[in-house]
C-alpha cells in the first residue's frame, strides 16, 4: 500500500520546529571578562548575571564593547558611587549595563596587610563580546 500525501500542516509545522531550533543553536551568546585594580574580592560576579544585563540590541548585531567604571567601597564590601570611566563604542547601552553589575561585586572587609578596604576607589573593566 502506498503513503497518502503528507499533510502541509504537519510539513509546515517540522520545517518551523526545525529552523526555530537551527536558529537557536547559532544564536550569540553573550560573555563578559572581567578586571579589577584589586584583588580582594569576597564576591564576583557570576558569568550568567553578567550574560543577563547585555543589551539586546548588541547581542543581535553581535556587537561588543568595553567598558570601565569606578565605586568606592562601603564597610560591608558594596559598591556605591559608580561613575563610568570608559564606553568603546558609545551605542547598545553597554555603559548602563555595567553600572547595573555593581551589586554583582563585593570587597573583602580587609586587605591582605589588614587595612580596611572602606572608602577606596576600585576600578573594574568589563569587556563585552558576543559569540
Amino acid at each position: 500500500m502506498r503513503p497518502g500525501p503528507i499533510p502541509i500542516a504537519f510539513f509546515a509545522a517540522t520545517l518551523s520546529a526545525s529552523l526555530s531550533a537551527l536558529a537557536q543553536n547559532s544564536a550569540p551568546h553573550p560573555h563578559v571578562a572581567v578586571s579589577t585594580d584589586a584583588a580582594q574580592w569576597d564576591r564576583l560576579p557570576a558569568s550568567g548575571e553578567l550574560a543577563s544585563l547585555y543589551p539586546q540590541a548588541a547581542l543581535d548585531q553581535q556587537a561588543g564593547a568595553r567598558t570601565a567604571m569606578t565605586c568606592r567601597v562601603q564597610a560591608d564590601g558594596s559598591l556605591t558611587s559608580c561613575a563610568l570611566l570608559e564606553e568603546i563604542p558609545r551605542r547598545f547601552g553597554f555603559g548602563r549595563a555595567t553600572i547595573q553589575a555593581a551589586p554583582f561585586f563585593r570587597m573583602r572587609s580587609r586587605s591582605p596587610d589588614g587595612t580596611p578596604t572602606e572608602g577606596q576607589n576600585v576600578r573594574i573593566s568589563l569587556e563585552w563580546s558576543a559569540r
